[in-house]
């Protein structure tokens, strides 16, 4: 997510598009609003299968820390095209994984 193969930032299609068209598109807006709204479903699933399987603290609200982490993962690749350090990058994303673990 931070870095491609050659260590440039990766795009993201819909980041892009949120951020540079969506205020002013609403068929990007609605667009970019629905991947969001996929993208947290899917971290959903993933946050209540590991809640079940213990890797994850059940104490989080699985909607709520998926809201979070989608918000974060965009945050993370915006970041990323600019000159904010990898390992800035890293711990940002190693919190969450601290934060879904409990500690």
């Amino acid at each position: 997510m931070i870095v491609d193969e050659e260590g440039k930032p990766s795009g993201c299609l819909i980041v892009n598009s949120s951020t540079e068209l969506a205020a002013h598109d609403l068929d990007v807006d609605t667009k970019s609003v629905e991947s969001f709204i996929t993208t947290e479903e899917l971290f959903q699933k993933i946050i209540i299968w590991g809640q079940q399987n213990e890797e994850f603290s059940s104490d989080l609200d699985a909607k709520e820390m998926a809201e979070y982490l989608n918000a974060l993962s965009i945050g993370v690749r915006v970041m990323a095209r600019t000159s904010i350090s990898k390992e800035k990058l890293n711990n940002l994303v190693n919190t969450s994984i601290r934060l879904l673990k409990g500690y």
